[in-house]
């Protein structure tokens, strides 16, 4: 009985590390806000403005990039030989 409580307990940890990992999308845009000022890019301006439109538009890319790359991903076999 104690293995089954280890393993549900390790279980919790990785749900929980994993939650942690997650950026919320205003802790997100701050980031990107941050990204386009350290790059010189005066808030409000229309460079900072298209600063912050291409990083979301960069990421955007890369996570449908991902997706497209997991949906194509053969599905393994349950019982491979």
């Amino acid at each position: 009985m104690p293995d089954i409580r280890c393993r549900i307990a390790a279980g919790l940890a990785l749900a929980l590390l994993a939650a942690g990992c997650a950026t919320s999308p205003e802790r997100q845009a701050q980031i990107d806000n941050e990204r386009c000022a350290a790059r010189g890019h005066q808030p409000g301006s229309k460079a900072h403005d298209d600063c912050v439109s291409a990083l979301v538009s960069q990421r955007d890319a890369r996570l449908n990039a991902r997706h497209r790359e997991l949906v194509e991903q053969r599905a393994p076999t349950p019982f491979s030989r």
